[in-house]
Parts: C-alpha cells; structure tokens; sequence
C-alpha cells in the first residue's frame, strides 16, 4: 500500500457516520485498492445521529467484508453505552474498540455528559467463556436521581461484583432516588438474591417486567419487611 493509499484509508476511518458505500475506498488511492479495513472508527459524535443506526451500520460494514472491527471514537460513554448494548440485544457485530479523549487534567474516561445533564458510568463484569459479558451494570446519574441498568445474569461471581460496585457507588448520607432496573436480566441465583436484599435494605426502587423477577422481589420484600418488624420486637423487649 503507498502512501496515497494509506491515507485515503486513513481518511475513510474517520467518516462520521459508517456506510458500506461510503467505505469503498475511491479509484483516488490508486489501482492496488485494500481489501478491507482492520479497524475503523465511527468518529466524533454528533449527538443527532441514533446510536442504533450507527450500531448497524457498524454490523453492515463487517458483514459486507469492508472491515473486520467496528469502534467509536470521542464518543461519550453513555452513547458507547447504548450502542454496544444495542448490538448485543439485537445480534450485530459489537463494538470492538474505543477511542476516548484522556489526559492528565481530565482522566475521567469511563464516564460522560449527555445533553441533558445526565452522567453514565459503563461497567462490563468480569467475562465469561470466549469473552463474553456475563453482566453489564450501568450506572445514570442526574442531580436528583441514580439510575442503575442491568443486563445479563445475576449470578456467582458477578453478582459479587455487583456488590462491589453498589458500595463504591452509593455514598453515605447520599438522598437521590435511586432506581435499579432488572428487565434485561436474564437470570438470578442465591447470590444475586443476596446482593438484591441489600440493596432493597436501603430503600432502592426496582423496576422488572417478567413474572419471576417479580415474584423474586415480592418474597425478598417480605423477607426484608419480617426481619424489621422481628428486630424492632427484639429491640423493644430489651428496655
């Protein structure tokens, strides 16, 4: 590849918005055209563009062999956020790469600021077989509210990492509401029970959608609501 070639890839990487046909390199490079892009980056957000589309166009790219990784470059992480949980949902390509803006003044990466004033942390657990994420925790905060987003399954170990992050996260004396979302969870077992009663211990709103996790959160609200009334019984037979 020479140097002409190598810079119309070049210039093809940072193309905004990912399209199979804006990914043809132009007869300008040359005869010896590439093949195909090892990596390209979706670059600078535009904050108009859905993050689903750009997830797809993403998908198309590697589908159609003009690259092999899709990935996002100066993208909030929030927008990352949704673009990679889209993918995952819907069984595109993910995103493989992020490309954030980082320095010694400003070494905040792992979060981001939407429009509208809203903070999000992105947290993958620790993965499973062949890589995969077992549970992804996000994390929205606003002035006045602190919303928590799972997707996976609650279990072993990254139920465990849930706690851990809980605890990291929620600060003494902090009074927003906070809300944790169970619709995209796929499983819970003992652990993640345990973790769940916890956190429901201080106060938090659960949001879930299918009969289980219903269920699952009425018991652990009776359970939560008898060890009360038994611990005030106890306290008062005391004096």
């Amino acid at each position: 590849m020479d140097l002409m070639q190598i810079l119309c890839a070049l210039l093809a990487l940072q193309l905004p918005y990912p399209c199979v046909r804006l990914i043809e390199i132009s007869p300008l490079c040359g005869t010896r055209q590439p093949d195909r892009i090892d990596l390209y980056f979706a670059h600078m957000d535009d904050y108009v563009t859905p993050m689903e589309e750009i997830a797809r166009g993403l998908d198309d790219l590697v589908r159609a062999g003009k690259v092999v990784y899709g990935g996002l470059s100066n993208f909030p992480a929030w927008r990352v956020v949704t673009a990679a949980n889209t993918a995952d949902l819907r069984g595109w390509t993910p995103i493989s790469a992020i490309q954030i803006e980082y320095n010694l003044l400003q070494c905040t990466p792992g979060t981001g600021a939407a429009a509208d004033g809203r903070r999000s942390c992105f947290r993958p657990a620790n993965s499973g077989s062949r890589g995969r994420v077992v549970l992804k925790i996000t994390i929205t905060d606003l002035s006045d509210e602190q919303r928590w987003s799972l997707q996976g399954q609650l279990v072993g170990q990254w139920a465990a990492e849930l706690k851990s992050t809980w605890r990291k996260a929620r600060h003494v004396g902090d009074t927003r509401r906070c809300i944790v979302e169970l619709v995209e969870v796929t499983s819970i077992d003992r652990n993640g029970e345990a973790v769940l009663a916890e956190i429901m211990s201080q106060g938090v709103e659960f949001i879930a959608s299918d009969v289980y996790t219903k269920h699952l959160l009425r018991n652990l609200r009776s359970e939560l609501k008898r060890s009360r009334t038994k611990g005030k019984r106890d306290g008062g037979g005391n004096h």
